[in-house]
């Protein structure tokens, strides 16, 4: 299993700007986190698992941005519903993961993963590769190995694209099973985070802890 610590070291040394470019913001100290979970004599499902999030989701601590210049200082107050969830599962957020500017929401021909703030994500497998957006930086984090699970958000093929152009799992489940407070939006009936992970197990693991719901036996 990959602990927080090594996903910090993994998300410094090939996440960055020098690299696959899919970190937007990394907590070093998430690494301290995970050791209280691993002290804690009940292991909920996710206990000690770092964790990567789309960064128009609100995590409480880091800037909410969708990858836009014109949102870098709006600062996450409090945790979105899902987040919350993650947290009471043993989750370890260790930071924000790049995106398509605004969900690809800023023009036709917005490159998948590209954002103002951000820069341009790299393809887990072959730079020369269309990363597909706009999920991005969560898609390619998990196929690259830095985190084992991440989290996405979908209107139109963010999770899915993103998820088949490099070649891990994703889920998108119907609009309004997931809270979708603290989530910056394009359309109410559309919009829709979800679970990104390197095998089915793990996205369904990942998804049960966003809804806080165990899954069926």
């Amino acid at each position: 299993m990959i602990t927080a610590l090594d996903a910090i070291r993994l998300a410094k040394e090939i996440g960055g700007k020098n690299g696959l470019n899919c970190i937007a913001e990394l907590d070093e100290t998430a690494a301290v986190e995970s050791g209280k979970c691993s002290e804690n004599a009940h292991f909920p499902p996710l206990s000690g698992m770092p964790i990567l999030v789309k960064d128009n989701i609100d995590v409480k601590g880091f800037h909410t941005t969708a990858g836009s210049l014109a949102l870098a200082d709006n600062m996450a107050l409090n945790d979105a519903p899902i987040i919350q969830n993650l947290r009471r599962n043993g989750a370890v957020i260790i930071g924000k993961s790049n995106m398509t500017e605004f969900a690809n929401y800023v023009s036709t021909k917005m490159p998948g993963g590209y954002s103002s703030r951000g820069g341009q994500v790299i393809h887990a497998v072959k730079s020369g590769l269309d990363p597909l957006g706009s999920s991005t930086g969560s898609a390619v984090a998990v196929a690259a190995g830095i985190v084992p699970m991440a989290v996405g958000t979908d209107t139109s093929h963010s999770i899915t694209a993103c998820a088949m152009g490099n070649g891990i799992c994703g889920l998108k489940p119907p609009a309004g099973v997931l809270s979708q407070e603290g989530i910056i939006p394009i359309s109410k009936t559309f919009d829709s985070a979800g679970a990104m992970a390197q095998n089915v197990s793990d996205t369904l693991k990942l998804y049960s802890a966003m809804r806080d719901e165990p899954l069926p036996e």
